[in-house]
């Protein structure tokens, strides 16, 4: 928990990056995309912690992990 006012306000925008995140793959898969091809093809994403997340998945598709 940030002590910051910028810092709460940053907090405050995880689920919209989140839902950002969601919402681009599920496009992307919908549309006949692989899981990986959707991920890759989404940028990087304003929120540091969401975005680990996204490689995060990358990574382990490459792996071909469940």
């Amino acid at each position: 928990m940030s002590l910051s006012v910028a810092g709460t306000f940053r907090e405050l925008d995880l689920p919209r990056h989140r839902a950002e995140l969601y919402r681009a793959w599920s496009t992307a898969n919908s549309g006949g995309l692989s899981h990986l091809a959707a991920i890759d093809g989404i940028p990087p994403i304003a929120a540091p912690s969401v975005d680990a997340v996204r490689t995060a998945l990358a990574a382990g598709l490459r792996q071909n992990k469940s």
